[in-house]
């Protein structure tokens, strides 16, 4: 019986062992390591032949300090996936084993970034355009913390991106081209190791800019009154300052507001070109300078003209002459054009031939204005007498014989009470002694010694 009890204890010991006996014996399989964000869900697939239909898999939970949201589950299928937490300030490693129902076993390493946090940063102080923007300093509790930032308005002079930085954000020159306050949300964004914690935000206003109101050119004449120039922005309130860099015209050296009336000064001898500069301020900003122009001219003087007594018949001489003024030009009249001239004119006079056809000198007035690029100067005048042109009827040819009187000859023609009629030869020898003569020739011998006439 012992024996057999032994025996049959044996045997059955044996068949239990056998029955315990797995099918496969335990293989262990490759080590994998993957990275994975706190807070991120992840998913890993085991890169392995493929098991037998109906393999069940089982992953082990992870332990580690500071990490959360480790489990083990049965799966369907040779893959981890999950969302871990780390809590922590540094890289943790989960390990994941997981078994199959075919006795193979696989290691997986997840390292678990931590979760990233940036610092709260606050709002900015309000800007002028052309100004720098703030140094905006960037900081969170973790180490290895880099920095991105973004907005989506591409206005105000700053990128609508950049990073990464780790300890502020650069400044830009502000813009703002409108004319209201405008105001820019910039997120920034912690990362570790391309893990992206939460964004926090802070806003960047940009003040509008005064902009001076385009002013045109002026001129005016010496001696003018200039009316109020008036200055304006394109924003309601703005204090309008100016100066000019030659106040010698007339006008005050600066002033704010509208620029007052004045009267236009310029006693040189060329026209004179004073800069007006304009700039706006407001809500503590400076705006851009802008400038203009304004010109006075010169009131040209002109020297006297000397009155002027001529023939009928002749042509006389008049100059108009302003020495101080180049590029002077001569408006004139005439008040008689029976003289020749017609009567009005500019420039100098062309040169004519002076008539009167009465029997008394007719005297013209003339006045005459110089002109400066359009600024008309003092006046002069001056008179310019023709007197009467006398005549005198032509006579026939005398044909005489040697010995025989001659005349006395006659002279008639002008109806000009006075008229002298003067004569002259050049043959002595005829008999009349005298070469020239005033008034009728008196009788006299014709003499002629020669054989021919």
């Amino acid at each position: 019986m012992y024996a057999s009890e032994k025996t049959f204890g044996l045997v059955r010991q044996i068949a239990l062992l056998l029955l315990l006996t797995p099918l496969f014996s335990v293989v262990k399989g490759q080590t994998y390591s993957i990275n994975a964000c706190s807070g991120a869900p992840f998913n890993f697939v085991v890169p392995i032949p493929t098991e037998p239909a109906g393999t069940q898999y089982t992953w082990t939970a992870p332990d580690a300090p500071g990490l959360t949201g480790g489990a083990g589950q049965p799966i369907s299928q040779l893959a981890v996936t999950g969302t871990l937490n780390n809590n922590t300030s540094s890289t943790l490693t989960a390990t994941y084993v997981v078994t199959t129902t075919t006795n193979r076993t696989y290691t997986l390493h997840v390292l678990v970034t931590p979760f990233p946090v940036a610092d709260p940063i606050d709002d900015q102080d309000p800007v002028c355009p052309g100004d720098g923007t703030p140094v905006i300093p960037v900081s969170g509790p973790k180490p290895n913390t880099v920095f991105f930032w973004n907005y989506s308005t591409a206005f105000m002079g700053i990128p609508t991106s950049g990073g990464p930085v780790t300890d502020f954000i650069q400044p830009y020159t502000a813009v703002n081209t409108s004319s209201a306050l405008r105001t820019t949300t910039i997120f920034v964004t912690p990362n570790i190791d391309g893990c992206s914690g939460t964004s926090v935000s802070f806003r960047i206003p940009v003040k509008p800019m005064p902009n001076v109101t385009n002013n045109t050119n002026l001129t005016y004449c010496h001696g003018a009154t200039v009316p109020q120039i008036n200055l304006s922005t394109n924003l309601t309130g703005a204090i309008m300052s100016w100066s000019i860099d030659n106040p010698a015209i007339g006008m005050n050296p600066n002033g704010t507001g509208n620029i007052g009336s004045f009267s236009a000064t310029n006693i040189s001898g060329s026209s004179v070109t004073a800069v007006v500069s304009v700039s706006g301020f407001s809500n503590g900003c400076d705006g851009p300078t802008e400038t203009f122009n304004i010109t006075v001219i010169p009131l040209p003087e002109m020297l006297p003209v000397s009155n002027i007594s001529i023939c009928g018949g002749l042509s006389p001489t008049v100059n108009f002459s302003a020495p101080s003024y180049p590029f002077t030009i001569y408006n004139w009249t005439n008040s008689d054009p029976a003289n020749g001239l017609p009567g009005s004119g500019s420039g100098q006079v062309s040169s004519f031939i002076a008539n009167n056809f009465s029997n008394v000198p007719v005297t013209s007035n003339f006045v005459v204005t110089p002109f400066l690029s359009g600024c008309p100067g003092s006046p002069i005048s001056f008179t310019m007498e023709v007197k009467s042109t006398p005549r005198v009827n032509a006579l026939s040819n005398v044909i005489n014989c040697n010995n025989t009187l001659i005349g006395p000859i006659n002279f008639t023609g002008s109806f000009i009470d006075g008229t002298e009629y003067q004569w002259q030869h050049n043959i002595p020898s005829i008999g009349l002694a005298s070469l020239t003569g005033i008034g009728s020739i008196a009788a006299f011998t014709a003499t002629n010694p020669g054989n021919i006439p």
